[in-house]
């Protein structure tokens, strides 16, 4: 059933309003409203739990001819399953999927090499003569030219500040789509990218999947001029085809497209083709138009390889080869197979071939046998000379895995210590996981990384005891009392492995994703000098191993839950890494987690450090002799609390000043300082590593 919701931080649209698609495409004279779409498609679902499939049907028609467009959705809604099991639905579907297929097939471009598409008009979501959109397109040898007409209020929103379209605000989010042979509109092998203003300049992004998110990236700033008094802007923008290796539109026509532009309003959208998860770039499949380009219209000399598959298990690997060559004769091959040393893994070194060649476009296809080399990345690297005596090279990158790989990984998994299976078994998890959700023919890059870490930590394990570095970076996995498997980051500086006496340094933080960014930061105030530490020395006291543990959003709702799996990570830590004493520093909506542990545990922690802002509210329906009564009776002599609290935040908003005025009452040892300006994750990690240095234990 569908509810009105709304998530801060990511698109400002509601679900809602982005899974209505455009009315015009169904009945053009009636745009969609969010209400009647909404109200229709509950009705629907509660006739079906209700059995009434004839009225439910009744309902979810009238949601179709409001603009409701995505039966992905409602065949997943498991209120709808009575309906969805009839032969009346069926029908239903099957029509929608030859319109759709209809739709995108005419909206489809054929496309010459460096010359411009007839101007595109995009579909308006409430027909509005306010504003208009189009856009054409352009193929050239190394990137797909972009160039985006808006006119009318739409075009007036690109002459003031506004945020990026992946912060909410207006703009323009582009996919790129490897037809998947599942739909011939569908795809889940897409590319997305988003155009638009950072304030007053030009921002381009990619979208990197959940875990990096929008990555802005200066070859992506688009170029935005007005016209006409600000009644027009003009939005240029290119996408090198080095953003979609190993695809190429030499070897890969069709690819697919899809564009959408947002105002500052919902219903302010235009669009190539209807896609309810157009602006929402994690989503399992992105629909597309096809796009056709004419090889032959290629007039430059040029080449692109096509692998039949990124990752290879026990089956061969075939190469094929496009070549464009301005005149005949004979062309020379020498294609390589070359190890993450750069190194040739043929026995006799790079093979060479000749094969004629004709003007115009040429194929050549390769096969090469993988399942003799050892389980790992490996760069394909052709070398090509035409009859003109021009050179050109292409390479792309497979993951050789071979017969087995999982079992063989396994068995060295159970090779090593209790204590270092977790992680490493995480670790074979989510490769596992990622080999069967990787797209065919999908870089194999992280993939590659992870195995490669996988790989390291076995090493270590078997032949030392443990997968622990003498120093530097990691993530290590703990359990917390309900059996969920949780990372954490870790730093230990130099001179860990020989220190015997180790606290260590646990920072809290609400900021989920942001963990290893933190520690990377920690690190580089080490080992780079950023920061007040030169060197430390083994002997010394309280030697620092900082640890970042990694919480989910939404898995524990209470403090007493988070303060049990805090417990529990206490105590793994403790045994993993022999430390003899914990500091506990909070940030922001986490430093209530940590006052709370504090509070229960007094004799558990060394010292602690509150970084008090805006979200430090943990008992928020607590009046102010119900937090004194939470913080009397307890004895906190044993630790010395240093409360940062930036005013500007704390002033006016949540319970720092309150706590702080009874952690005083109360007899904490306190240092107070307050910070002007906002709290931020650079504040933090340089203040974490002042304290942790100019105050050691």
């Amino acid at each position: 059933m569908y509810s009105h919701t709304f998530t801060p931080g990511h698109f400002s649209a509601p679900l809602l309003s982005i899974l209505v698609v455009l009315a015009m495409t169904t009945n053009p004279a009636s745009p969609a409203t969010t209400t009647t779409v909404m109200d229709n498609y509950n009705q629907a679902c509660l006739s079906s739990l209700a059995g009434q499939t004839d009225v439910a049907l009744k309902y979810f028609k009238n949601a179709l001819t409001a603009g409701f467009d995505d039966f992905r959705f409602a065949m997943a809604d498991s209120e709808l399953t009575n309906l969805i099991n009839t032969p009346a639905f069926a029908s239903l579907y099957t029509t929608h999927q030859s319109q759709q297929t209809l739709l995108s097939s005419e909206r489809g471009l054929n496309l010459s090499s460096n010359i411009w598409s007839d101007w595109q008009e995009l579909f308006s979501k409430t027909n509005s003569t306010k504003s208009k959109a189009s856009f054409r397109i352009q193929w050239q040898p190394q990137a797909l030219i972009l160039e985006i007409l808006l006119s009318g209020e739409m075009a007036a929103l690109f002459a003031k500040p506004i945020q990026p379209p992946w912060y909410g605000g207006p703009g323009v989010m582009l996919s790129l789509a490897i037809p998947d042979g599942t739909s011939p509109f569908e795809s889940a092998n897409t590319f997305q990218f988003g155009f638009g203003k950072s304030k007053t300049s030009g921002t381009g992004a990619i979208y990197l999947g959940r875990q990096l998110g929008w990555q802005p990236v200066g070859e992506l700033t688009p170029a935005i001029s007005l016209r006409d008094q600000g009644q027009t802007a003009v939005i240029s923008a290119s996408i090198s085809w080095q953003s979609i290796l190993p695809f190429h539109p030499l070897v890969d026509s069709p690819l697919g497209l899809n564009l959408s532009i947002r105002g500052e309003k919902t219903e302010d959208l235009f669009t190539l083709f209807p896609d309810p998860a157009a602006f929402l770039p994690a989503a399992k499949v992105h629909r597309y138009v096809p796009l056709n380009f004419d090889a032959a219209s290629e007039s430059r000399e040029s080449f692109a390889g096509r692998l039949n598959q990124s990752l290879l298990v026990d089956q061969p690997l075939i190469c094929d080869l496009k070549i464009v060559s301005a005149q005949s004769g004979t062309g020379r091959l020498k294609i390589d197979f070359l190890d993450q040393q750069g190194n040739s893994v043929l026995p006799e070194g790079a093979a060479r071939s000749n094969f004629p060649c004709q003007p115009g476009v040429n194929s050549v296809s390769r096969t090469a046998d993988f399942r003799a080399l050892a389980m790992g990345p490996y760069l394909v690297k052709v070398e090509l000379e035409l009859p003109s005596g021009e050179g050109l090279v292409w390479s792309s990158q497979v993951l050789n895995l071979g017969p087995n790989w999982r079992e063989a990984l396994q068995e060295q998994v159970e090779k090593l210590t209790p204590q270092d299976q977790p992680t490493t078994q995480y670790y074979l998890d989510t490769i596992v996981e990622a080999v069967e959700n990787l797209a065919p023919r999908r870089h194999p890059g992280q993939v590659a990384t992870t195995l490669q870490m996988l790989n390291s930590l076995l090493k270590a394990g078997i032949e030392e005891g443990s997968i622990l570095p003498e120093s530097g970076l990691m993530q290590l996995v703990w359990q917390d009392p309900r059996g969920r498997k949780h990372l954490c980051s870790v730093y230990l500086p130099r001179g860990f492995s020989k220190a015997k006496n180790r606290e260590a340094i646990v920072l809290l933080t609400d900021a989920y994703g942001a963990e290893s960014r933190l520690v990377g930061r920690i690190a580089r105030l080490y080992e780079h000098q950023d920061g007040p530490v030169v060197n430390l020395e083994p002997s010394r006291q309280n030697f620092p191993v900082y640890l970042i543990p990694h919480w989910k959003p939404g898995l524990s709702q209470t403090l007493a839950e988070k303060n049990s799996e805090l417990v529990a990570f206490n105590q793994w830590a403790e045994e993993y890494f022999q430390f003899s004493a914990m500091a506990l520093a909070g940030v922001d909506g986490a430093a209530g987690l940590a006052l709370h542990f504090s509070n229960q545990a007094p004799t558990a922690i060394s010292r602690l450090l509150i970084f008090a802002g805006a979200n430090l509210n943990p008992w928020p329906e607590a009046d102010h002799q119900e937090l004194v009564d939470i913080f009397s009776g307890q004895i906190h002599h044993q630790f010395h609390t240093t409360w940062i609290d930036f005013t500007q935040e704390t002033r006016t908003s949540g319970q720092g000043q309150m706590l702080l005025s009874i952690l005083k009452e109360s007899k904490y040892i306190m240092a107070v300082k307050e910070v002007r300006g906002g709290l931020s994750m650079t504040q933090v990690t340089d203040r974490l590593v002042l304290w942790v240095e100019e105050n050691p234990k």
